[in-house]
């Protein structure tokens, strides 16, 4: 019997060896790009990393923590389709755009989150096993570094701090938890934006917009040809397996429906380009996480439709204090201040309405209903306007008020 234990003990040695060797080799690959090679800084503290990354390996070298039983393909399927999903935004513009500045902006990204995604899977890895816990490659990491990228991007100086934020990402899903009884915890937050939503903080309070890139990717999304379509049918795409499409209808029929009453009644569009670009990414590939939404039909609807009216409200403040701000991160700051909340819309809307369809069915339906309403909402989510009336009521309530923004643009 100890022979037999001593085999299987070497066995799981071997595997995780190879396991780690593999994934050291594809972290060191991106060092060989011209993305890499253009800065010296990143390119040294990358290496500087990676022995990190090294010396932690070998620290917990005897700790041989993995599954004893297969992994569900079922359970991993979802957010390697979603990861996927993400991943076909940037091959889309690459493709699609007009422009060979954004073309060459977006290819000199590729390996930068190449790179991002290889570390977080080591990080994690190694992070679980130096607890003692049994590693279990549930593949969230590619969906949590997708989304940062979708919403942020560091310049070349600062690199680093993508790194800096896929850790944060990676400690609070495992301490920031909720008890759910019987021994059970959820993740609070969805780890990618509560750490774009901690960076963004920072960005605002401190002006700290030369380091990154925010706007740019807010023009590359808005004049990307066809790009709102593209999100929309991808989205549908990854949806289908955690059937979260309710959330996406419920934030898309708040902005359309607020923006219909704001012309209606105060003459002016809402926001510029309304759900366009980033607002379509977030309403499509944002809000959904199924393990930090609500899990109830209507409670999942009121927290889309919630999330469209924090954007709005965000915007306006930000606005109000900093006109500086770009409107883009208002997207990113309303989905962690959801999270929080997320069982009170399973309490208070939970029962407002019940209805079962099959699996099918259920999804057929939201893609129908969401397909509807965009095809006959389009036009107006196209049409760009300036002033807004989220401008208008800033600039008005400043006026009456006699204060002026604390930052202003230049």
């Amino acid at each position: 019997m100890g022979q037999v234990q001593s085999k299987s003990l070497d066995l799981i040695l071997h595997f995780r060896s190879q396991f780690l060797i593999t994934l050291f080799v594809l972290l060191n690959l991106p060092l060989f790009s011209s993305s890499m090679q253009s800065n010296a800084f990143t390119f040294y503290a990358i290496i500087g990393v990676n022995v990190l990354l090294g010396l932690f390996a070998i620290a917990t070298r005897k700790r041989v923590h993995f599954p004893s039983e297969g992994i569900p393909f079922r359970r991993i399927l979802p957010l390697i389709i979603q990861g996927t999903v993400q991943s076909s935004v940037f091959i889309y513009i690459i493709l699609m755009t007009r422009s060979s500045e954004t073309q060459s902006l977006v290819l000199s990204r590729i390996p930068l989150i190449f790179y991002q995604l290889i570390f977080a899977f080591i990080f994690d890895y190694l992070f679980i096993i130096s607890r003692g816990k049994v590693y279990f490659p549930e593949f969230y990491v590619i969906p949590m570094v997708m989304s940062i990228n979708l919403f942020l991007w560091f310049s070349d100086n600062y690199f680093i701090f993508h790194l800096v934020l896929i850790v944060l990402g990676i400690l609070i899903k495992t301490y920031v938890v909720r008890n759910e009884g019987n021994g059970k915890s959820s993740n609070i937050f969805n780890p990618s934006f509560i750490a774009l939503t901690l960076c963004a903080f920072f960005v605002i309070m401190f002006n700290l917009h030369t380091h990154i890139y925010d706007i740019e990717i807010a023009t590359i999304y808005d004049r990307t040809p066809g790009f709102d379509i593209f999100v929309l049918c991808a989205g549908c795409f990854t949806l289908w397996l955690p059937n979260s499409y309710v959330e996406s209808i419920g934030a898309y029929c708040a902005i359309m429906f607020v923006d219909y009453l704001s012309e209606t009644f105060f003459g002016y569009r809402l926001l510029y380009r309304l759900a366009g670009g980033s607002v379509m990414v977030a309403i499509m590939l944002g809000i959904t996480d199924p393990k930090t939404s609500p899990h109830s039909k209507p409670g999942k609807f009121f927290f889309g439709a919630a999330f469209g009216c924090s954007v709005i409200l965000i915007n306006f403040m930000m606005y109000l204090f900093n006109t500086a701000v770009h409107d883009y991160y208002s997207k990113i700051l309303s989905i962690p201040i959801l999270n929080i909340f997320t069982k009170k819309f399973d309490e208070w809307f939970g029962s407002l309405f019940q209805f079962e369809l099959n699996y099918y069915a259920s999804r057929i339906v939201a893609i129908l209903i969401f397909g509807t309403i965009f095809f006959f909402t389009y036009p107006r989510l196209e049409k760009e306007t300036q002033p807004t009336l989220i401008h208008v009521l800033a600039d008005q309530v400043r006026t009456e008020a006699g204060f002026s923004p604390v930052i202003a643009k230049h």
